[in-house]
């Protein structure tokens, strides 16, 4: 498979996670972890996605993995695994931590979740990558 088709493939199977993983936590989630009410606390007015927004910040997280992860042709499948899960960590955690630094009502909570969650989605979107097209 040529890339243009792989990196669409690993665009829509960490979409497809976090659509999961974000509905799961709307529905089943405690309050303490509800973005929704994180951003109405902070800005004074409902959550409202912007979604051209959203699009390019999953191409640019897809970009991070395919170019450090996926292109990686040294490292062992759990090797990738492990890098994809420090990626996530990071990528997330800076995100957390800088959102934590520059809003006064932002919930440690979040920080700690959400970070988890980055590396997890990385990982598991790594996993699924590779048992279906490689």
């Amino acid at each position: 498979m040529n890339n243009i088709v792989l990196f669409g493939l690993l665009f829509s199977i960490m979409i497809i996670l976090d659509i999961i993983f974000n509905y799961s936590l709307i529905l089943y989630g405690p309050k303490i972890l509800s973005f929704s009410n994180l951003i109405y606390k902070i800005q004074g007015s409902n959550l409202k996605i912007n979604y051209l927004s959203a699009f390019l910040s999953y191409i640019f997280l897809t970009f991070a993995l395919y170019f450090f992860i996926i292109k990686d042709n040294k490292s062992s499948f759990r090797k990738k695994l492990v890098n994809a899960f420090i990626l996530g960590l990071t990528i997330y955690g800076v995100f957390e931590a800088t959102n934590l630094a520059l809003f006064k009502n932002w919930s440690p909570y979040i920080v700690l979740s959400d970070t988890l969650w980055g590396a997890t989605l990385m990982l598991l979107t790594t996993y699924i990558f590779y048992k279906l097209f490689k």
